[in-house]
């Protein structure tokens, strides 16, 4: 996507989504003709019953959109044949189910990930679209290979496109000693409701007729008056202190009135378009002259179905590989982060500088000063930052 396109397509996607996790509203197409500021707002009502919601992102364009240096036309074209349905539900992260497919030039099920009962599930034809994305199928196979061999028995599986998962997920983060993740379902309630309420404060409404679709609305979005509320909005409800968030980075959001289309059915929000080229050209950018027509599309619907973990899988060892990225062992930590004994201390002339994890400064040159403090901090092992930055300064 072109430069210009893609900045002003970030924040309205951002917005989409929003709008789709707000989730039988009366009205039909005839009185959203009549009174298309009330159809919308009641539309936004409907969403919010729904028990979970399902989201189809797909493109209308002409591939050349897509061309750059490293873009060739097939890729584009299969860029553009391609969308991606995500369903959620779940009022709590415990009873949470999410499910992504991945439609790939007409592989409806190129790829797949499930999120269900505190576990992830992942296939996807690997071979093929590597193939089909200019890669070399031999590479993954030999990849496949080397971890094999190295005990990452799930990687020949996955290459196979066979499923593969992690059980378990609430366990291994109290293991590793990362905080557990909480949600007050009225909160989030709330924190929807502030989501509709902004939209229909800030939008204005028109009819564009009717079509096979539903009732066709025209909403004129201050965007950066919105996005700034969304930002606000979404500040407090992750309770994060002043500043957390990006705001800073609104002064590049246009401020002007943009175009967004959007179709009611049966009292019912069932499609959203973002016209790149139409908002563009309502923010005064000119759009590239090769680019007629960049829409993003994308589908609604009510999500009511349950998601299902697949009955087969490979088991990702996710301690596994998290030893193997750090070169460190954990396997003397206990459940709450401590020592249970150290463990042998791989690779022969390393140093060893955190005793309890089997931590040499050289397992962690390859991270960022950043990435160190988070991870020695999740190892909950008392003074282990302190340690590495006394014995290790150079990476710091």
């Amino acid at each position: 996507m072109k430069t210009s396109l893609r900045r002003l397509a970030v924040p309205l996607l951002a917005g989409v989504l929003l709008l789709g996790a707000c989730s039988d509203g009366g009205g039909g197409e005839e009185e959203a003709a009549e009174n298309p500021k009330q159809a919308f707002t009641e539309a936004l009502d409907a969403l919010a019953e729904y028990e979970g919601v399902t989201l189809e992102l797909s493109l209308e364009a002409d591939p050349a959109a897509l061309e750059e240096d490293d873009t060739p036309p097939e890729v584009a074209e299969a860029i553009v044949n391609s969308s991606v349905t995500i369903s959620a539900k779940g009022a709590t992260l415990e009873d949470s189910q999410v499910q992504f497919t991945i439609n790939v030039d007409g592989n409806e099920d190129a790829a797949e990930l499930r999120s269900v009962d505190q576990a992830v599930y992942l296939r996807a034809d690997v071979g093929e679209l590597v193939e089909k994305f200019g890669g070399d199928p031999a590479q993954i196979d030999a990849f496949a290979q080397q971890a094999t061999a190295q005990g990452f028995d799930f990687a020949q599986a996955f290459v196979d496109g066979d499923w593969v998962g992690i059980e378990g997920l609430d366990d291994l983060a109290q293991q590793f000693g990362l905080p557990q993740p909480t949600a007050d379902p009225e909160q989030a309630a709330e924190f929807v409701d502030q989501i509709a309420g902004i939209l229909e404060q800030n939008v204005e409404v028109t009819s564009e007729g009717t079509d096979d679709v539903g009732a066709h609305l025209l909403l004129s979005v201050p965007l950066r008056d919105t996005v700034e509320d969304l930002y606000n909005s979404l500040q407090e409800f992750v309770e994060a202190p002043a500043g957390t968030l990006p705001t800073d980075t609104l002064s590049d959001v246009p401020d002007v009135d943009v175009p967004v289309d959007v179709w009611v059915s049966d009292g019912r929000l069932v499609q959203v378009e973002l016209d790149l080229v139409a908002i563009a050209e309502a923010a005064g950018e000119e759009p590239p002259e090769d680019v007629d027509e960049f829409v993003v599309r994308v589908g609604v619907d009510e999500f009511t179905e349950d998601v299902e973990a697949p009955s087969d899988f490979a088991e990702i060892d996710l301690k596994q590989l998290f030893e193997a990225f750090f070169g460190a062992s954990l396997g003397g930590m206990d459940s709450a982060g401590g020592s249970a004994g150290s463990p042998p201390v791989p690779g022969g002339n390393r140093e060893v500088v955190v005793p309890e994890l089997g931590l040499a400064c050289s397992d962690i040159q390859m991270l960022s000063p950043e990435e160190i403090e988070q991870f020695l901090s999740a190892s909950g092992v008392p003074g282990a930052l302190k340690q590495v930055r006394r014995a290790c300064p150079e990476l710091f």
